[in-house]
């Protein structure tokens, strides 16, 4: 393959030094095999106009461009051609693929979506890795969001603060070191990082928000620190590689046991990891609430044995447990939330029993083998959502109380109609 004919710039003698600071400084480096070549660029405009110039590339030879500047621009879906605002626009307008250095930028922040923005909005697939310098203290929210061939970044020991789907959809990158300044893990962070096999959550954390590493499918253990107090629902949610969550020993907020993470003193099962293995599990009798989300996607488990120390099934504890075939209700549930059990589609029956005084919108929507449902006790009509199950099972329940009700109906969804199948169910 050819070398590239980039100049080197010891030939340039008779070019001022400040039109080099201003045009920026190719550097002569052979081509490696995909294109790659190096720039200096002293601003975003220069940066744009190299990259414009240069062949197409893949993002395994990605060019790697050194940026100085004092602002790289930020909601980069608004970008202004006229003013070139900003370095993550630059880059996916040009095309082609980057690796950027901001190693001798000035800048204090990576500002809301510089790089990245809502779904469908500014997709970046261009951007491949970037070194943040040590004077950026806060990383903005979306600032990476759906930069898909984002690999590598380096973030520095000087970030305190990094946004709210800051890295969501960066399918590409496979770790991540969170600086031991970053003290909460904001909602949804790395949401859908499907390659991101480690992640090191520093004893700075206190705070893991909702949703922060949901569909991290790579994901395959993690520990927490002594110093987290709040993990909030959904933080690890459908993670399906992931078959540990251990807690450490000192801390004082939660616990883990085989792998589960509880509340300290057990008596909320907060998440079950959905690539833990074992077919069966039973709740310890420890456990008085089965937490939002605690079970979803945890498609290996085929029974489940909820004991009478459990009062509550919060909403989502078990949708998308596709091959649970049995589950045991003890005789303390009172509630079982909206969505509890929704598209759990190897449930053939089900036992409510007689202290269950409430279930929630779609608590069991969507259980395509669900034919069996036995009530052993009465459930008032504005606490029995008439959407719990598909069909009528609900306005036969209220009309025929307690007892066992079963349907043959093929469960065929009515078209143009959200949430219902029409089955037909009958009193046994």
């Amino acid at each position: 393959m050819k070398k590239k004919n980039v100049p080197a710039c010891g030939i340039f003698a008779a070019v001022t030094l400040a039109a080099l600071l201003l045009t920026g400084c190719p550097q002569d480096t052979a081509d490696s095999g995909g294109g790659k070549a190096d720039y200096t660029a002293a601003s975003i405009a220069d940066m744009r106009e190299w990259l414009s110039g240069q062949p197409d590339n893949t993002a395994a030879a990605a060019y790697t461009v050194k940026l100085n500047v004092s602002d790289i621009g930020g909601d980069s879906w608004a970008y202004d051609s006229t003013t070139d605002n900003s370095a993550g626009m630059a880059i996916r307008l040009s095309e082609k693929y980057v690796s950027l250095d901001l190693s001798g930028s000035t800048i204090t922040t990576i500002p809301d979506e510089a790089f990245g923005s809502m779904l469908g909005r500014n997709r970046n697939p261009y951007l491949t890795g970037i070194t943040i310098p040590n004077s950026v203290t806060a990383i903005g929210n979306r600032a990476f969001f759906d930069c898909t061939s984002l690999a590598r970044i380096t973030i520095p020991a000087s970030v305190t603060s990094i946004g709210r789907e800051a890295f969501a959809y960066c399918t590409s990158l496979a770790s991540v070191t969170i600086p031991a300044s970053v003290t909460t893990i904001e909602a949804e962070t790395f949401l859908l990082c499907t390659s991101l096999a480690s992640v090191t959550i520093p004893n700075s954390v206190t705070s893991i928000e909702s949703q922060a590493f949901e569909l991290c499918t790579s994901l395959a253990s993690v520990t927490i620190p002594a110093s987290v107090t709040s993990i909030e629902s959904w933080a690890f949610a459908r993670c399906t590689s992931l078959a540990a969550i251990n807690a450490a020993a000192a801390n004082t907020a939660y616990t883990s046991q085989d792998g589960v993470l509880y509340n300290k003193n057990k008596t909320l099962l907060h998440t079950y990891p959905a690539g833990k293995t074992g077919s069966t599990f039973t709740i310890p009798n420890s456990v008085a609430s089965i937490g939002d989300g605690a079970f979803v996607f945890c498609t290996s488990l085929t029974s489940v044995t909820i004991g009478n120390s459990v009062t509550s099934i919060e909403t989502w504890a078990f949708s998308d447990c596709t091959s649970l075939a049995s589950v045991t209700i003890g005789n303390s549930v009172d509630s079982i939330g909206h969505s509890a059990f929704i598209r759990c589609t190897g449930l053939a029956s089900v036992t409510i029993p007689n202290s269950v005084t409430s279930i929630g919108i779609g608590a069991f929507l969507e259980c395509t083998s669900l034919a069996s449902v036995t009530f052993q006790g009465t459930i008032a009509s504005d606490r029995f959502k008439s959407s719990a199950f598909h069909g009528d099972l609900h306005d036969k329940y209220l009309a025929g109380g307690i007892g066992t009700y079963t349907t043959n109906t093929t469960n065929t969804p009515i078209p143009d109609v959200i949430w219902e199948w029409e089955l037909v169910w009958t009193k046994i």
